[in-house]
């Protein structure tokens, strides 16, 4: 099928800088919105966790704030 399983860096990178700035981040630790994801910072709207979530070519923001990649 030769689907694309794994974002590259340079598309995990730019996901993550959108979800840095995204108020619905749980934060683990006390840090403000634009500072870097953790690996225990979930979305606030499914739960996921973000760094995780963003290194798979198939996930898709629940806002709507990036997609998947074909």
């Amino acid at each position: 099928s030769g689907e694309q399983v794994l974002a590259s860096k340079e598309q995990q990178k730019e996901r993550l800088q959108i979800c840095e700035n995204c108020d619905k981040v749980m934060r683990f630790h006390d840090l403000p919105v634009g500072s870097s994801i953790t690996l225990k910072d979930r979305c606030g709207k499914c739960g996921c966790f973000i760094r995780g979530k963003v290194t798979l070519a198939v996930e898709s923001c629940p806002l709507g704030k990036w997609s998947q990649i074909e």
